[in-house]
């Protein structure tokens, strides 16, 4: 009962606070905490309790609920539950109960959801190497299906990275459900090194990547070739390539020749016939590596590399091989008609042998009569550069075609 002093009457009606709910209903992620509200109206008593209720069971202070407010001893105020790491197992109706000297005042229901946390998922690369003066780009993998990407960042430590001179960023995906984002590291200094994260961030949450390390490779070998380009090279000659290292941090752990042609390598070892690979410096700070290549023909015109490795990364350098036609060499008779030299009789001997099974060393046997006789029988004339035959020379004919007919041929000069 509330009486009037001033009109000095008594109005017979109960007045008990009035207790409104903030919200009617709170949608919360689990494992997130959330605050539920009510509004309290006690305009002729000071209140004298405050409760809350879980499905019309009484909720005390503890690590799971927090009740707070400042309606207590007032008219007017507001009172709090907070509810801690929620779970599935929170989803009920909850009310807020308040009482003066006339009686309670209760609130209606007030109804938590709960749904799954659906934050994005990040995937890349955790470990990258760079060399001063170059650049780098990072790029990670954004899923996430159940909201879209509102939001991508960088950081390197602590320090959100911003697009600029230094960075230049591509946040693909935002707006979507997947993306992949980079950053490229321009001019890259010993200071660039370091911790690098990316972030991803739905209307869930954010999730920051694993960390990503950058590693500066400042001592790579120092490699070099002189000439870079080595011309007037000639078929059926050789030539030998060269190129010093220098590796003053880190020993050498690698040096090796490659080849070249039209964008396709191969890496060169060494070939009794073909090429005569020598490497030195091998777990030292310096070395060098030389190639010589033996019979030359139009099929080694390409960029030659010199490749060096050490802890830090790899270097090369290249030259480039010029090949020159072979100038003919021509056996003049007195009668000055010129024969090509292969077509010789020791030439077709030659050609003959280098199809069997025999080694170089009994080619070499083989042959040695025929030389022999060839070399006594020429002269060479510096003044004119040919060969003049002083004798008829008789060989035996190896060639298929002259099988049927004879077993000798003779060249007369």
């Amino acid at each position: 009962m509330y009486c009037d002093s001033l009109v000095i009457r008594c109005l017979l009606s109960d007045d008990y606070p009035v207790v409104t709910r903030e919200k009617n209903t709170y949608d919360i992620i689990t494992g997130r905490a959330v605050t539920l509200k009510c509004i309290i109206d006690s305009s002729h008593h000071e209140v004298e309790v405050i409760q809350w209720k879980r499905e019309n069971v009484q909720i005390y202070d503890g690590s799971k609920y927090v009740i707070s407010g400042n309606a207590m001893d007032n008219l007017t105020g507001d009172t709090t539950l907070t509810i801690n790491n929620v779970r599935t197992s929170d989803i009920a109706d909850y009310s807020c109960h308040v009482a003066n000297k006339d009686g309670w005042g209760n609130s209606d229901a007030i109804t938590l959801n709960i749904h799954a946390l659906h934050l994005p998922s990040i995937s890349l690369p955790t470990t990258y190497n760079a060399n001063i003066g170059g650049s780098i780009s990072f790029q990670c993998t954004i899923s996430s299906p159940q909201h879209v990407i509102t939001a991508i960042s960088w950081t390197k430590g602590s320090v959100t990275l911003s697009a600029g001179a230094k960075y230049t960023i591509a946040n693909n995906g935002l707006s979507q459900n997947n993306g992949v984002p980079t950053i490229t590291i321009n001019n890259i200094q010993t200071s660039d090194s370091g911790i690098y994260n990316c972030y991803g961030e739905n209307q869930d949450g954010q999730t920051k990547s694993l960390d990503i390390t950058l590693h500066i490779k400042e001592h790579i070998p120092i490699v070099s070739i002189l000439p870079t380009s080595v011309a007037n090279t000639i078929i059926g000659g050789s030539v030998t390539l060269t190129c010093t290292i220098t590796s003053s941090v880190h020993p050498l752990t690698s040096v090796s020749w490659t080849k070249n042609i039209a964008g396709v390598s191969q890496i060169l070892s060494t070939n009794i016939l073909k090429y005569t690979v020598v490497t030195l410096g091998l777990n030292q700070n310096s070395g060098s590596a030389t190639l010589l290549i033996n019979g030359l023909s139009s099929s080694d015109e390409a960029n030659y590399f010199c490749i060096a490795e050490n802890e830090d990364g790899v270097a090369s350098a290249s030259t480039t091989l010029q090949i020159t036609a072979q100038t003919t060499t021509e056996i003049t008779t007195e009668e000055t008609t010129t024969l090509p030299q292969t077509t010789t009789a020791t030439g077709f001997r030659w050609a003959f042998l280098k199809d069997s099974n025999l080694t170089f060393e009994e080619m070499k046997e083989e042959m040695k009569e025929y030389l022999d006789e060839l070399k006594s029988n020429l002269t060479v004339d510096k003044k004119t550069t040919t060969a003049a035959i002083r004798r008829k020379i008789s060989v035996r004919d190896f060639r298929t075609s002259a099988v049927s007919r004879s077993n000798e041929v003779s060249i007369d000069c």
